[in-house]
């Protein structure tokens, strides 16, 4: 069962222009929420999108877009909240699954990184462009986001033995039993 997107705005290739369309998005307050908890955002506040999506090689599309994004996501170090503008670009290909070549599973996989046209499949004859740019979003996010003064201290509780100084690690524990076989 698949789950139904966030923030939506799908297209039938049938329906699409020759010259293509060009269409602007922009999520409102439930969509960037809903967003923000898919993506481990504490808030997703602005999120808007320009695609221009054009046919491609007879029954395929492809979709090229810019989006920007306000995102406030939790510093790894500190987990106070953090604020950050997101922006990029991205491009896509999809052809019908029919025209895509089969993979065959005994075979050798070739990727080339560098082919910005290796198509995806169309989904029922369309493609969610919403989807596809929340998913470009999803790639552009920092994953560990961290203020810039934010230092990892780790928190050393002492037991009343020690003088401050550290012996449970396993470096000194693995001296000590070397002292009691000796």
């Amino acid at each position: 069962m698949s789950r139904a997107p966030e923030f939506s705005y799908r297209l039938e290739v049938q329906d699409l222009p020759s010259k293509g369309v060009r269409v602007k998005l922009e999520a409102d307050e439930k969509e960037r929420a809903a967003l923000a908890k898919r993506l481990g955002l504490v808030s997703l506040d602005a999120f808007k999108a320009e695609a221009e999506v054009k046919p491609w090689r007879k029954s395929g599309v492809s979709v090229r877009g810019h989006f920007t994004a306000e995102v406030t996501q939790s510093c790894v170090v500190t987990l106070e909240p953090l604020q950050d503008s997101v922006s990029d670009s991205f491009e896509a290909y999809f052809l019908p699954e029919s025209d895509l070549t089969p993979v065959n599973p005994q075979a050798e996989i070739h990727v080339d990184l560098d082919d910005a046209h290796d198509p995806d499949p169309l989904d029922d004859g369309g493609i969610d462009v919403g989807e596809l740019v929340s998913e470009h979003l999803s790639l552009a996010i920092n994953p560990y986001p961290r203020k810039g003064d934010a230092e990892f201290s780790p928190v050393v509780e002492d037991d009343g033995k020690t003088d401050g100084k550290r012996e449970d690690n396993p470096f000194a524990v693995l001296g000590k039993l070397r002292r009691q076989d000796d």
